[in-house]
């Protein structure tokens, strides 16, 4: 399981959610939103922002209750 311990993304808002999921998917398709957090973006540490980013995100809105 990943730790995710960076405020995520748009808003700033502390909080990981399908917005988050949203915001990656527009960066990886060349659509990169105004506030976008490239840093917090990068899940894995790997330098790049991809669909493994997407599905760790998914991963851990899944896992919150857990």
């Amino acid at each position: 399981v990943l730790e995710f311990r960076r405020v995520l993304f748009r808003s700033g808002d502390k909080r990981v959610d399908v917005v988050d999921v949203t915001s990656v998917i527009s960066h990886v398709l060349g659509q990169t939103p105004a506030k976008f957090d490239f840093v917090s973006a990068d899940v894995n540490g790997d330098g790049r922002i991809d669909v493994v980013d997407v599905t760790s995100i998914i991963q851990i809105i899944l896992n919150k209750g857990e």
